[in-house]
């Protein structure tokens, strides 16, 4: 990488698209809010609207609803930065472009930060738990998964918006109970395992290992934002560098479409 010529747009552009390859906890985040992050700082507004009242006809004048604004306010308060050298020596000697390792390695370090944030904070938001499900071995893992989703059931969480975020040991799991198979997973990234049991289901590194996460893909507000990328030329070494920006927010919405499990694993003796 040449500080002549480094293209910011395209460097950012690399980072949030490798960051989203792998941002498990991002990907079901996806309620909108209404502008791009500009500054750090900045309160992000998500819109809403309050409940729709059903009334009899009776051939008599309606009465008219007016609408009430439900949205709200969060904000970009959390800000991380990355600052690394090439050196020219180590740069001529190796036969390689480093643009897209430094990308690949730069999103790994940024999306961890905020994938692990919004982990816990859906673990303190969330409004529904189920109960403790001790000894979850090859066996018991389907009904595991039931139970979670029939708490999203219950507080009316269309199936089509529901999610699951399991820890690894549980997805190896469901691999050996058959719920799916390895070559089901190929091409497939943002740690999705399957949804063949109705749920989209998910593992991550960053979900506790006895707290999998189910949720509605609106439960949750997350916005993050690359807001500088700028390289330099270090004053006392012989090399290139970057330094980059990022920024981010999140904040729980339907606390009521957010439920926390206990799982504890178990060790399997039928396979």
């Amino acid at each position: 990488m040449s500080v002549n010529n480094f293209a910011p747009k395209l460097w950012n552009k690399a980072v949030l698209v490798n960051a989203h390859n792998n941002h498990v906890f991002g990907k079901v985040a996806r309620c909108e809010i209404d502008a791009p992050i500009t500054k750090e700082g900045q309160s992000v507004h998500i819109s809403g609207i309050g409940s729709i009242t059903v009334g009899n006809y009776t051939g008599a004048d309606m009465d008219m609803q007016a609408i009430r604004n439900t949205g709200m306010d969060f904000t970009i308060d959390y800000s991380k930065y990355i600052n690394f050298m090439i050196d020219d020596v180590d740069a001529m000697q190796a036969n390689v472009k480093v643009f897209g390792p430094a990308s690949n390695e730069a999103s790994y370090a940024l999306m961890d930060e905020s994938d692990s944030g919004l982990n816990t904070l859906m673990v303190a938001g969330a409004g529904l738990s189920t109960t403790a499900d001790g000894d979850v071995d090859v066996t018991t893992i389907i009904s595991g998964v039931a139970e979670m989703d029939l708490a999203l059931k219950v507080a009316k969480v269309p199936k089509k918006s529901r999610w699951l975020i399991i820890p690894n040991w549980a997805g190896t799991k469901l691999l050996l109970a058959g719920v799916y198979h390895a070559q089901d997973l190929k091409g497939n990234i943002n740690g999705f395992l399957t949804n063949v049991l109705g749920i989209d289901m998910y593992e991550s590194d960053n979900v506790g290992v006895e707290a999998p996460l189910a949720g509605s893909y609106r439960s949750v507000a997350f916005a993050e934002q690359i807001l500088s990328s700028k390289p330099f030329e270090p004053e006392k070494r012989f090399g290139d560098a970057l330094k980059t920006l990022y920024v981010y927010g999140y904040k729980v919405i339907w606390p009521g479409e957010l439920c926390l499990g206990d799982w504890k694993e178990a060790l399997d003796t039928v396979i």
